[in-house]
């Protein structure tokens, strides 16, 4: 009994610091590969506990190797936008500007029921009173009034993210490829030398430089 307990507390010692390195994030808001992870780190971690046959260095390694991987993707999805796009969900927009993407509903396997009911959640009463609806890369919906005041901001779209050109948000904007390499061109800018790079719907432009190395 006493073995158990000692088992026990060094694995749920091992699994917190483990976590603790992983970030700290809601169920809800985990990517694939983190919830993968912590499904098999939740799986690997009960084997010694109600197995007392098991060795511990049966967690030890497993859980190393986890936690090294997620680490390891975790920089490197990070250093790249072109990686990034490739491991991760990219935000899918279901209502563009006033109009609902009936492909692309289908595409993400979400009823118009379930749309309704989302934005009824966030005190949306009428789908026609949506100018944006988004599905986010951690499942949840953000939503976008048309009726917006003064006092609110255009919805801006992230057209270049860490050097990297982003077609798909650029399609959403008024400015082709062409159109925006003389926009940053005017404003003596590359592609290259830009963390971010956003337009909004009324066309006014912000960007963010990367910071030099030093």
């Amino acid at each position: 009994m006493f073995t158990v307990l000692i088992r026990t507390l060094i694995i749920y010692v091992l699994i917190s610091l483990s976590f603790r390195l992983m970030g700290k994030r809601q169920i809800g808001e985990l990517e694939l590969s983190e919830l993968i992870s912590t499904l098999l780190l939740s799986e690997i971690a009960t084997l010694p506990i109600v197995d007392p046959d098991v060795p511990l260095i049966a967690v030890l390694i497993p859980v190393t190797v986890i936690l090294s991987l997620e680490i390891i993707l975790t920089y490197l999805k990070n250093r790249s936008v072109f990686l990034k796009n490739i491991l991760e969900s990219k935000p899918s927009f279901l209502i563009h500007n006033g109009v609902l993407d009936q492909k692309e509903l289908l595409k993400m396997r979400i009823s118009l029921n379930e749309l309704l009911t989302e934005l009824r959640l966030q005190g949306i009463a009428s789908i026609k009173d949506v100018k944006y609806a988004i599905l986010e890369e951690n499942g949840k919906l953000s939503a976008f009034p048309k009726n917006a005041t003064k006092n609110t901001q255009s919805f801006s779209h992230p057209v270049i993210l860490d050097g990297e050109l982003q077609s798909e948000a650029l399609a959403r904007t008024s400015y082709t490829e062409d159109s925006l390499n003389e926009l940053l061109a005017a404003r003596s800018l590359s592609k290259k030398s830009l963390l971010l790079f956003s337009i909004d719907d009324a066309g006014k432009c912000y960007y963010i430089k990367k910071e030099k190395k030093k």
